[in-house]
């Protein structure tokens, strides 16, 4: 399989800023990136059966989109962080791609499956995504101190493949981590537990249609909900 190399076109304009004698910063980016013969992998079902990954060019694509990131330092034990992303990115012109699972399945035998991805959405590519967080720390006896950090990430849904196939989509979601500590402000030790996916949220990492069972896909699932401890000592 032979393919042609790609390029990029690439944009980018931002401004960092320091607000109420630095107690509020806020940074924010607009960004455009134009390819040319985008190097995009698919995969495709054989007439075994079998289903292969295969790496074409699709004609041109855009990605575009802005990024905030913002941190407010409301008092000396108290702040709060975010950075947010909206992305839109789509081909542009992407007459050849690969076929959903579902076209596949009703493709005659022998005949090879594409359809226009002209104006899809690019797979991996939530139109928003981020995190929100906090920081509180809170004075205990003597020197010691809790430090509990909450934080959310947050995921519009997106497609797996690039096919743009409903199947084959991760859905909106939002995960919840905790972290909470204790010990001196010097941080000389500290004792901490740590959660992640709180909510137990069930995602996946990939998905893909199962070579072995046509009509059917399997996906590799993240991490579910988890608690750790954590204790560390600086020397």
């Amino acid at each position: 399989e032979t393919f042609n190399p790609e390029s990029v076109n690439s944009y980018e304009i931002g401004i960092k800023s320091s607000l109420f004698n630095r107690a509020v910063t806020l940074n924010l980016a607009a960004f455009r990136m134009d390819y040319s013969d985008l190097q995009e992998s698919s995969f495709i079902f054989l007439p075994s059966g079998a289903v292969t990954s295969v790496i074409g060019n699709a004609a041109t694509a855009r990605s575009q989109g802005v990024e905030l990131g913002a941190n407010w330092r409301v008092s000396r034990a108290f702040s709060i962080n975010a950075d947010v992303s909206y992305l839109d990115a789509s081909y542009r012109s992407y007459p050849a791609g690969a076929c959903t699972m579902a076209q596949q399945a009703t493709t005659p035998s022998g005949q090879n499956c594409i359809q226009d991805l002209s104006g899809k959405a690019r797979p991996f590519a939530p139109d928003w995504s981020g995190n929100v967080g906090a920081n509180l720390n809170i004075g205990l006896d003597g020197d010691n101190e809790l430090r509990i950090n909450p934080s959310v990430y947050f995921s519009s849904g997106f497609f797996q493949t690039a096919s743009a196939d409903p199947v084959l989509r991760q859905g909106a979601f939002a995960k919840v981590d905790l972290r909470a500590a204790v010990g001196p402000a010097d941080q000389r030790w500290e004792f901490a537990i740590i959660g992640k996916n709180l909510t137990d949220r069930t995602t996946a990492s990939f998905r893909n249609a199962l070579s072995s069972a046509p009509g059917s896909y399997f996906g590799l699932t993240e991490r579910p909900r988890t608690v750790s401890f954590q204790f560390t000592i600086k020397g």
